[in-house]
């Protein structure tokens, strides 16, 4: 009986002493401040009347919020917007050359994740039956996200993702919705769209692995 007693209590003790490491460790647990930047295109696709440059900044931005917002590791602070995709794209090519636009220099954060759209693919198919125009394509985006130590301009991580996406899997009433052209041939935005924010989660999900 006595036996049983001590039994007991030695579990009870490596229970609570469990219980302490575990505590210790996730109160240890580090995380860091990120601001999430403005985004570049180094794709000069339009809208079908090819007036006007896409707007990529501000989808990239917002999707990546949504993948890292839970993420224990990281507090995002989501100062996005920069006025214009062109503003953008400069905020991006100055980041490159290592220096921190003055957009967040009052930022308080210690990270900046900026990027850009790297590329889209658009490949036909001979398929009638569904799509803008008479034909079926399918969509292929690149993005490449870049973490910047905000103290000093010096670029501490790349992670890149690719996303794809079918105008056969959409209905045809909603591909006409808001379209976009690449070169001569003519796309859905809501194609587009989706390619874009699987390659954002592609990329995200990669970060979150490494930091």
């Amino acid at each position: 009986m006595n036996y049983g007693l001590k039994g007991l209590s030695i579990l009870s003790v490596f229970m609570v002493f469990s219980g302490l490491i575990l505590f210790s460790s996730e109160a240890a647990a580090e995380s860091y401040s990120f601001a999430i930047g403005g985004f570049g295109n180094k794709v000069k696709f339009t809208n079908a009347s090819g007036d006007s440059t896409v707007q990529v900044s501000q989808s990239i931005g917002d999707y990546l919020f949504d993948e890292l917002q839970f993420c224990p590791s990281m507090e995002l602070y989501d100062v996005t917007p920069l006025g214009s995709q062109a503003r953008a794209d400069e905020v991006s090519l100055q980041l490159d050359l290592g220096s921190v636009p003055p957009e967040y220099k009052d930022v308080q954060a210690e990270y900046l994740i900026s990027g850009y759209l790297s590329n889209i693919g658009l490949t036909v198919s001979n398929c009638r039956f569904i799509a803008v125009g008479g034909f079926s394509y399918k969509i292929t985006v690149d993005i490449t996200l870049k973490v910047y130590e905000m103290a000093t301009g010096r670029c501490v991580y790349t992670a890149v993702g690719k996303g794809e996406a079918n105008s056969t899997d959409f209905d045809i009433s909603v591909l006409g919705l808001h379209l976009m052209r690449f070169g001569d041939t003519e796309f859905s935005g809501e194609c587009y769209d989706a390619a874009l924010k699987k390659a954002v989660k592609q990329a995200a999900e990669k970060m979150k692995k490494d930091i």
